[in-house]
C-alpha cells in the first residue's frame, strides 16, 4: 500500500520561537566572599548549599542570603556576585554621644556583646569599651582616639563584620555609628559580573560602605535593575549636610533605596529584596511590609522626619506592627513603579520581537501595523491584570495608517508613531478621613 505522503505532502513549521524574558525576581549579592571558582557568579537556592561549597556560616554573605530565603514569599535562588578587587579595611567609628554616670554601654560584634559602664567622662568610657573590644576574640581590633570615640577595623580586609550598639531611645542615642570604610573598586567589580552573568535584577552588597554605596547607585542607575542598600550612619538619622541619604536624593536616583537599619548583619535590604521580588512586578507596594528575622528600630519623630526629607526608608513599628516605610527610591519614586515600568518596557519590546520572527513577516499594510497595535495591547491588558495599570481610564494605543507613513520610514522597513498612553493603579499609603458625629 502507498503511503498517503506520496499523493499529500504537509509541511508544517511552528512558529513558537521563545523570545527570552527579562527576568524581575532575581536578587545578586555583591561580596568579597570566594567560596566558588573559576566563576564570578553562582546561584544557590539555599544556604545549605552555600555553606556546603565552601562559605561562612557566620559571615555576610551567608546572613545576607539567609535574610532573602527567610521571607515569605522568598525568591527560588540567588546569585552571588564575586568581587575581585582587593578589599579595603572595613571601618567604623563610634561616638559615645550621651555619657551617663552608672549606665550600661554595649557594642555587639558579629552578635558578641561588650560592655562597660559608664564613667565620668565620654572620653573615660569610650575608654573602657576600647578595652572591652580588644580584650575579646572577635577579628575586630579597636582604636582609642581619646575624645569619646573609637573606631573598629577588621583584622583581614575583606573580613567584614557586624555592628549594632546601645543603648539607643527615640532621638536620644547614647552610642552612634558612622562607616568610613574607602572604595575598594565596587564598579569595577560590578561590570565584571555583568559581563559575565547579566540574568538578574535586584542588587544588594555585603558592604555598607557610604563611598561604595554612592558609585552603586550611580552604576546601577544605568541598567534596567535596582539597588536595594542599608546603612546605619548616624548622619543620615541627624540628617548632616553630605550625608548618605541626602547625597543620593540629591542625585535623584531613581534605581536606588536605602533603608535606615541599626544593626548591619541584619541584612534589611537583603530582607527586603527576598520579601518583594518573588511578586509580580507592579503588583505590590514595598510599605507595609514585615521583615522576618530583622530587628526593627525604635525611631523618634525627629529622626523619622529626617529619614523622610531625605527619602530614605525605615523599619518601624506602627500600631503594634513593624512595616517598612516609605518604599520609595532615593529620588521618591516608589520602588514597585520603578520595578513595574521596567516589566512594561521589557515586555513590550519582547512581545513585538516575537511577533517578527514568529512570522514570515509583517507587512507594512493597516493589517500589519495592527498585529503591532494588538501585541501592545495584550501586554497593557496583562498590566491591568497585574494592578500595575488601572483599568479606568483604559490604557489606548494609537498607529499611524500605512498610508500616512512616509516613503523613507517604509523604504527602511521601519514603522514609527506608535505610541501608547495608560494610567498607573498607584496605591494607598495614607487614609485622611473627616468625620461629624451629632446627638
Amino acid at each position: 500500500m502507498s503511503d498517503i505522503s506520496s499523493v499529500v505532502v504537509v509541511n508544517i513549521v511552528v512558529q513558537d520561537a521563545s523570545v527570552s524574558q527579562t527576568g524581575f525576581g532575581t536578587p545578586m549579592i555583591l561580596t568579597h566572599e570566594d567560596f566558588f571558582s573559576p566563576n564570578l557568579v553562582q546561584s544557590f537556592s539555599d544556604t545549605a548549599s552555600m555553606v556546603t561549597a565552601g562559605a561562612s556560616a557566620t559571615g555576610p554573605t551567608v546572613l545576607a542570603a539567609t535574610a532573602m530565603f527567610a521571607q515569605s514569599p522568598r525568591p527560588p535562588l540567588i546569585k552571588i556576585g564575586k568581587r575581585t578587587s582587593a578589599p579595603t579595611s572595613q571601618t567604623k567609628v563610634v561616638t559615645v554621644a550621651v555619657n551617663v554616670l552608672g549606665a550600661t554601654y554595649t557594642t555587639t560584634i558579629n552578635g558578641v556583646p561588650f560592655t562597660a559602664v559608664g564613667l565620668a567622662t565620654a572620653v573615660l568610657t569610650a575608654g573602657a569599651l576600647f578595652t572591652s573590644i580588644n580584650a575579646g576574640s572577635e577579628p575586630v581590633t579597636a582604636t582609642d582616639n581619646l575624645d569619646g570615640t573609637y573606631d573598629l577595623v577588621e583584622d583581614v580586609a575583606g573580613v567584614l563584620f557586624g555592628l549594632s550598639v546601645a543603648p539607643v531611645f527615640p532621638d536620644n542615642r547614647f552610642q552612634t555609628v558612622q562607616e568610613t570604610t574607602t572604595d575598594a573598586g565596587i564598579a569595577a567589580d560590578y561590570a565584571a559580573i555583568k559581563v559575565e552573568d547579566n540574568d538578574f535584577y535586584g542588587v544588594m552588597t555585603t558592604s555598607d560602605s557610604e563611598l561604595e554605596i554612592n558609585i552603586l547607585a550611580t552604576a546601577v542607575g544605568a541598567d534596567k535593575k535596582i539597588f536595594i542598600t542599608q546603612s546605619a550612619n548616624q548622619d543620615i538619622l541627624d540628617d548632616t549636610a553630605g550625608n548618605l541619604g541626602e547625597d543620593l536624593n540629591a542625585a535623584a536616583h531613581d534605581r536606588t533605596a536605602l533603608i535606615w537599619s541599626g544593626d548591619t548583619f541584619d541584612f534589611a535590604a537583603g530582607a527586603w529584596l527576598g520579601k518583594q521580588l518573588p511578586t509580580v512586578p507592579g503588583s505590590s507596594t514595598w510599605k507595609f511590609k514585615t521583615l522576618t528575622g530583622v530587628t526593627v528600630d525604635d525611631l523618634g519623630t525627629t529622626e523619622i522626619s529626617n529619614l523622610d526629607s531625605n527619602k530614605a526608608n525605615h523599619y518601624t513599628p506602627v500600631g503594634g506592627i513593624n512595616i517598612t516605610r516609605e518604599g520609595t527610591m532615593a529620588s521618591g519614586r516608589f520602588i514597585d513603579v520603578t520595578r513595574g515600568v521596567d516589566w512594561l518596557d521589557s515586555r513590550i519590546s519582547e512581545e513585538v520581537f516575537a511577533l517578527l520572527v514568529n512570522n514570515q513577516k509583517i507587512k507594512f499594510t493597516d493589517s500589519g501595523i495592527t498585529q503591532i497595535q494588538g501585541a501592545i495591547e495584550g501586554v497593557l491588558a496583562q498590566g491591568i491584570t497585574n494592578d500595575l495599570l488601572a483599568a479606568d481610564p483604559a490604557p489606548v494605543v494609537t498607529v499611524p495608517k500605512a498610508s500616512a507613513v512616509s516613503a523613507a520610514d517604509k523604504a527602511a522597513r521601519t514603522l514609527t508613531g506608535v505610541a501608547f498612553s495608560a494610567t498607573l493603579a498607584g496605591a494607598i499609603h495614607d487614609v485622611t478621613i473627616n468625620g461629624t458625629v451629632s446627638v
